[in-house]
C-alpha cells in the first residue's frame, strides 16, 4: 500500500456493490472499476445496487464472473477471496483499489496486502517486468460509519440517503436486511455512528435489532500484529462504531 491511490483510470477499484465500494466509488471520483460475479447469497441484490450506482453516476464498471457460490460458508465468508478478486482484478490493472474499512479479517489487514505484493511481483511471476501489483486501501483506517459521514459531509444527506436505500448488506436475506448477519450488525452500527456524528437519521430498516459484539481476544492481539500503529486506529474506530449500537 505504497503511496496514494490515484484518480481516473490509474486505479481499479473492485466494486461488490455494498455500500462501503459505491461510496468509495464516488469519493474517489469513479475511477475505473471492476464487479466480479462470485454467485453468492447477496449476489442479485448487488447487481441491483451496482446498476443503480452507474445510473446514477453516470458511470460503466467492468462485470466478470468468479463464481464462488460452491465455498460459501454459512456467514457468508469465503477463504482467500480478497487474494483471488485482487489477482483476478490485477488481470486488467496492476494498481487495485478496496474499500475495505476497518475490520479485522485474515485477509483483509496491510501485512497480507503487501505480501502478496511481495510474492507476485517477485521476478518470473509476472510476464512483464513493468507490471508491479499495489493494492490500495484509503479508507482502511475509518469504520464505515466514519466513511459514511465522510460521503455525507461531501455529497449531503440526499446523496447519502439515496445510496443507503439502494445498496445492500445482508448476507442472508434478499427481501429485507435481517439484523442478525455480521453484514447486518455492521451497518446498523454504522448508520448509528453516521447519525451520532452528522445528525442524519438512520435510513436502512431491519427485521431484528443485532446484539453487541465484543472482538474475540486473540483477533484484537492478531489484529494489532497484522497492522501495527493501522490496527490501533483500526480498532479504535470500530470500538466507536460498535459503541452506536447502544443508541
Amino acid at each position: 500500500m505504497r503511496g496514494k491511490v490515484l484518480g481516473g483510470n490509474k486505479v481499479i477499484l473492485l466494486l461488490s456493490g455494498g455500500v462501503d465500494s459505491i461510496c468509495a466509488w464516488r469519493l474517489l471520483g469513479l475511477p475505473q472499476a471492476v464487479n466480479f460475479d462470485l454467485g453468492t447469497v447477496p449476489t442479485q441484490k448487488e447487481h441491483g445496487s451496482l446498476s443503480w450506482a452507474s445510473d446514477h453516476f453516470g458511470k460503466t464498471y467492468i462485470q466478470r464472473d468468479l463464481n464462488m457460490a460452491n465455498h460459501e460458508k454459512k456467514n457468508g465468508y469465503v477463504d482467500f477471496r480478497n487474494a483471488l478478486l485482487i489477482l483476478a482484478a490485477a488481470q486488467i490493472d496492476s494498481n487495485v483499489a478496496l474499500a475495505a474499512v476497518a475490520e479485522w479479517a485474515p485477509d483483509k489487514n496491510t501485512r497480507f496486502y503487501r505480501r502478496l505484493e511481495r510474492a507476485v511481483n517477485r521476478s518470473g511471476v509476472s510476464a512483464s517486468f513493468n507490471c508491479k501489483l499495489r493494492v490500495h486501501a484509503p479508507f482502511a483506517a475509518e469504520s464505515k460509519g466514519e466513511l459514511l459521514a465522510r460521503y455525507k459531509a461531501k455529497f449531503g444527506s440526499e446523496e447519502t440517503r439515496l445510496v443507503l436505500e439502494n445498496t445492500w448488506s445482508c448476507y442472508r436475506h434478499e427481501d429485507q436486511h435481517c439484523g442478525e448477519c455480521g453484514g447486518c450488525r455492521q451497518r446498523y452500527a454504522a448508520e448509528r455512528q453516521m447519525h451520532k456524528l452528522t445528525g442524519m437519521r438512520p435510513v436502512t430498516q431491519f427485521s431484528g435489532v443485532p446484539g453487541e459484539w465484543v472482538t474475540p481476544a486473540l483477533d484484537r492481539a492478531r489484529w494489532l500484529f497484522d497492522n501495527g500503529w493501522l490496527g490501533y486506529r483500526q480498532m479504535r474506530a470500530h470500538r466507536l462504531q460498535d459503541a452506536a449500537l447502544t443508541l
